[in-house]
């Protein structure tokens, strides 16, 4: 017995596609100094009008620069993913993110995401609000900056394309798989000085069963 392992669609047995790839990106506002300790910077939820599907996580990339004002010496500036269930009232705050059609990867004829943009949001100046779930932990990812990030620096916080999470489906790495009311959030640590700004890209699958192996 063999596993072929799958990286692309995997068509059902009705000869449709029944699920596709997608991703989206999102930019912070300025992130203002002395951010509460575990702000949330990220939050996707997982809330599909069919809830017989899911959604399965490939990767969570980031990065992050200093704005106008250098960090003083203290704790580096801290990110980490963590999963979160029993999400039953959505966060607020910061900025919406519609994936939209412009998320779908590879193909137009793949199905619209069933991400809305109240469940995909995005910091501005200060932390989201939590809503109501529980978060789990040990963290999925986490990411720490050389510190202090002063003027002697070039102000990178984070490299472009730093990965938070990710999940290599060639050597059989499982995703984060989310079920309804499920989702991650992306929380922050910063000395208490500071100014900065972060971006991040999220890249899913849906899916209604596990899509990426058979046994043959």
């Amino acid at each position: 017995m063999s596993l072929t392992r799958f990286i692309r669609p995997v068509p059902s047995a009705r000869n449709e596609l029944i699920y596709g790839q997608y991703g989206a990106a999102a930019r912070t506002g300025i992130i203002a100094a002395g951010i509460t300790n575990d702000a949330e910077l990220l939050q996707f939820r997982w809330n599909p009008a069919d809830t017989s599907k899911r959604a399965f996580i490939r990767r969570v990339l980031v990065d992050a620069a200093v704005s106008t004002t250098y960090f003083a010496a203290g704790v580096p500036v801290q990110l980490e993913m963590l999963k979160c269930t029993g999400w039953s009232v959505g966060g607020s705050g910061g900025a919406a993110v519609d994936p939209g059609a412009a998320s779908r990867r590879g193909s137009s004829t793949m199905k619209a995401t069933e991400v809305v943009a109240n469940d995909f949001r995005i910091a501005t100046t200060a932390g989201l609000t939590a809503g109501t779930k529980t978060i789990a932990t040990p963290a999925l990812g986490f990411q720490l900056s050389g510190a202090p990030i002063t003027s002697s620096l070039s102000g990178q916080v984070f490299a472009p394309n730093t990965p938070l999470f990710e999940a290599d489906l060639s050597k059989g790495d499982h995703p984060l798989e989310l079920v309804a009311t499920e989702g991650f959030i992306v929380r922050c640590r910063a000395p208490a000085t500071g100014t900065w700004a972060c971006t991040f890209r999220v890249e899913w699958d849906e899916a209604d069963f596990f899509p990426y192996g058979t046994n043959n």
